[in-house]
């Protein structure tokens, strides 16, 4: 290059990662902003090698098969036992009331149901302005001191939105969870998205600036995400790599992720049945065991509820678990040719606290990891210690928030549980 960087927006013309190895001409991918020539505080990358990579579902049947698992025995007695419970139940209801289930619970779940698949939806599409937010990024419509701002603007728009909804429409607890915890997870893939979309641009900055000799140092991690990476920002940042990054099962931003070859029909269709009979479990349990409960607990103690309940939630718990992440998340998976499934690992053998919350919901344990834990330290320079304590404080604050829509009170549960 024939002009050394000044600003933090220049233009750095170059047409492929392997020729810019080779020569310092330049190319057509814009570099968004100077890294720092300072050496006695050179910026460390906050993104890491992508860890995706094709693998299944610990509880996939396939996965338990392939590796002759000591599991798919117990699997199979679980499948078997849920299985007789259903019918037993079921056989019960007919008998003593006429019917197989009441409708009850059926009726509090539909309630207000087109309301809210609309306001899911705008929320949803609300989603789409973090693009069109990135897009002038891209062309540098956008001063870089208000990219941070915009971001964090637009994301508590959607929570505005949301809660705005639940207060005004006062929808029903369930409805109001539901969509308060998709807002949830829409909120932690768009601030992956730009923020990751951000980190990219300072590593095609800092190439550039090696290329160029003017520079900090290459380093070995930056070096090995560049590499990895297919397509590079910003050609990445276009409205189909977009809409399949909110399809996939994950809350962390990569430019490409490990695809299958095929979407499998059969595979499909054993968890849609698998996904039957666990709802169909979890309402005849919550139908049976937890709404008489809650019906008569002015005339029990807090003790007697307690125990009345404690294994009707542990049941609903572990079912709504395996429904979300062995089923859900392998059904979209599968349709969205996404070929990593590790969506949890063992947290059952887990021993402390602190194994099991990184284990048990892993799309949300690398989104904490990256940018909440990782952020904090070499965004905010915030010590180890206080990033692992603003961690658990933003985790504990969503799962606060999510009480608090459902009770309509302030009561803490989740947030000192955490």
């Amino acid at each position: 290059m024939t002009k050394r960087a000044s600003t933090l927006h220049r233009k750095v013309v170059i047409k492929a990662a392997e020729e810019a190895e080779a020569s310092t001409a330049t190319s057509d991918i814009p570099v968004l902003r100077k890294p720092s020539t300072t050496p006695e505080r050179k910026r460390k990358p906050l993104l890491a090698p992508s860890k995706f990579q094709p693998r299944s579902s610990r509880l996939d049947l396939e996965t338990l098969d392939k590796e002759k698992s000591e599991f798919r025995g117990w699997v199979n007695f679980v499948g078997l036992s849920v299985c007789a419970y259903l019918i037993f139940t079921s056989v019960h209801n007919w008998s003593f009331l006429g019917q197989f289930f009441t409708l009850r619970l059926y009726r509090s779940v539909i309630l207000d149901t087109p309301t809210l698949l609309l306001a899911d939806l705008g929320m949803v599409t609300l989603c789409f302005g973090a693009f069109i937010l990135q897009k002038l990024i891209v062309a540098r419509a956008i001063a870089p001191r208000m990219e941070l701002i915009l971001q964090h603007l637009f994301q508590s728009c959607l929570f505005v939105y949301c809660l705005s909804f639940i207060w005004l429409r006062d929808f029903p607890w369930l409805q109001s969870a539901s969509f308060l915890m998709h807002t949830i997870v829409m909120f932690m893939k768009v601030h992956s998205y730009l923020s990751t979309n951000r980190e990219l641009a300072y590593q095609v900055a800092l190439r550039a600036s090696k290329i160029s000799g003017s520079g900090d140092d290459w380093g070995t991690s930056d070096e090995e995400m560049y590499k990895k990476n297919k397509v590079l920002y910003p050609h990445n940042v276009t409205l189909r790599n977009f809409v399949y990054y909110l399809l996939v099962p994950t809350l962390v931003y990569e430019t490409e992720y490990p695809q299958t070859d095929r979407i499998r029909p059969m595979y499909i269709l054993e968890k849609v049945i698998a996904f039957l009979g666990t709802f169909w479990l979890l309402y005849i349990s919550v139908e049976h065991y937890i709404m008489p409960v809650l019906d008569n607990m002015k005339t029990m103690s807090p003790f007697e509820t307690l125990i009345a309940l404690l294994l009707p939630f542990m049941l609903c718990y572990i079912a709504m678990f395996y429904m979300i992440f062995e089923l859900i998340c392998n059904i979209v998976a599968e349709l969205t040719y996404f070929a990593d499934r590790q969506f949890y690992q063992d947290w059952w053998n887990s021993v402390t606290f602190d194994e099991y919350a990184r284990k048990w919901n892993k799309p949300v344990h690398e989104f904490l990891l990256r940018h909440v834990y990782l952020e904090s330290i070499h965004k905010y320079k915030v010590g180890k210690t206080w990033a692992t304590f603003l961690t658990f404080f933003f985790s504990s604050v969503l799962h606060e928030l999510v009480m608090v829509v459902v009770v309509k009170k302030v009561l803490f549960y989740l947030f000192f549980l955490q």
